[in-house]
């Protein structure tokens, strides 16, 4: 039972873990693309998620995750 999971998620960033470049904008986009499939892609969910956290925007990355588990 080995089964792998690919996740197709991506956050702008300069480097991996380092600073967003352009948060906003990155927000901005992901919204927009959750808009556009009806608020379900998990994926987008969990690209904000990471976002906020990473943006110490705890409370909105935290409302993200649960959303990915509904």
């Amino acid at each position: 039972m080995n089964e792998d999971m690919q996740f197709q998620f991506e956050v702008p960033r300069s480097s991996p873990g380092g600073p967003i470049k352009d948060p906003a904008a990155a927000e901005e986009r992901l919204r927009s693309k959750l808009e556009a499939s009806g608020g379900t892609c998990t994926d987008t969910l969990w690209e904000l998620a990471v976002l906020y956290s990473r943006t110490e925007r705890l409370d909105e990355a935290a409302s993200c995750v649960r959303r990915v588990f509904e």
